[in-house]
């Protein structure tokens, strides 16, 4: 009889368990749902009762510090990744997390050092080398930031946002050569990548290549007609085409490019001025004028500068 007592006790205890196991995996489960569905509230909710009854499952604690996270409580989602991290010290996503928590609290060292202990674990880790990457960009450690970028590239060879950050890298480097090849081959593997086309037209022109600087931001605006700053290059881009043209003595061809670049941003008082004086050239005065009147409403400084140079042209011209 004794016997028979001792493995029902035995047999609670273990049905207890299964129970309990069976109640966390269900908890972490519905956790998971709420979070993926917004509900970010109720998950923590969920991941804590959870976490009572099974305090020491890493994962649950990664999660949990997801969803704090989420609604942006980031000094407790620090205390949940090292949570994790304490339970399984090789736990190269809870590291991944770490990371992106101090990165949005302004802990640049720990963000640094939290993505390096990623990789440490899983040398193939690219997010936490693209993380390290921008994290090292911004705070203008570029050579790191082209080293880490590379690394996605050499993990993930078809990641063209990675060749992109890689190609503004470089710019801040002054290597324009490669920063133009990285957006080459980016559009090589996104054809409709809008970034990496306005970052080559931006090489284009640190390589005085305004023709295919001009080519680089249209194809931008043909894919996204509102992309930031873009508008503005491109008329930018036509005015230094317009220069140069006229420098070599394609007066016409200036005149048309300068046409352009006002077409686009009509108070562009650069471009004016330069149209003025390359009417000038032209021997047209009048259209030179013209230019004169718009500036005086725009740019006081450029107008009267083009008033002298009319002014000259008829003394040089009765």
């Amino acid at each position: 009889m004794k016997r028979t007592v001792v493995f029902l006790v035995v047999m609670s205890l273990y049905l207890s368990e299964v129970f309990a196991q069976v109640s966390v995996e269900s908890l972490y489960k519905q956790g998971n749902d709420a979070r993926r569905a917004g509900r970010q509230e109720e998950a923590i909710s969920l991941y804590r009762e959870a976490l009572k009854k099974k305090p020491d499952l890493p994962i649950i604690h990664v999660n949990l510090g997801v969803a704090y996270s989420n609604l942006g409580k980031y000094k407790e989602a620090v205390e949940c990744f090292k949570k994790a991290i304490s339970f399984k010290p090789n736990f190269a996503i809870a590291y991944f997390n770490l990371g992106a928590a101090y990165s949005k609290l302004g802990n640049y060292q720990e963000e640094v050092n939290a993505y390096r202990n990623a990789i440490s674990i899983n040398k193939d880790y690219a997010d936490a080398y693209y993380n390290l990457g921008i994290a090292y960009g911004k705070h203008k450690q570029f050579q790191e930031a082209a080293d880490a970028f590379k690394q996605v590239i050499r993990i993930s060879p078809k990641n063209a946002v990675a060749y992109v950050d890689l190609s503004i890298a470089y710019k801040w480097l002054e290597d324009y050569d490669e920063a133009a090849e990285m957006c080459r081959q980016a559009v090589s593997i996104d054809p409709d990548n809008a970034r990496a086309y306005y970052n080559l037209g931006i090489a284009y022109r640190k390589l005085g290549n305004y023709q295919e600087e001009v080519n680089a931001y249209k194809k931008t605006l043909s894919i996204k007609s509102n992309y930031p700053g873009a508008r503005y290059a491109l008329a930018t881009a036509y005015n230094n085409l317009g220069a140069l043209n006229k420098k070599i003595g394609k007066l016409n061809d200036a005149v048309n490019e300068f046409k352009q670049a006002i077409k686009i941003k009509p108070d562009f008082p650069e471009a004016r001025y330069n149209l003025g004086i390359t009417y000038i050239a032209l021997g047209d005065k009048n259209s030179a004028l013209g230019q004169q009147k718009v500036l005086e409403k725009i740019s006081q400084n450029l107008a009267e500068m083009l008033s002298q140079k009319i002014s000259k042209y008829e003394s040089e011209n009765p």
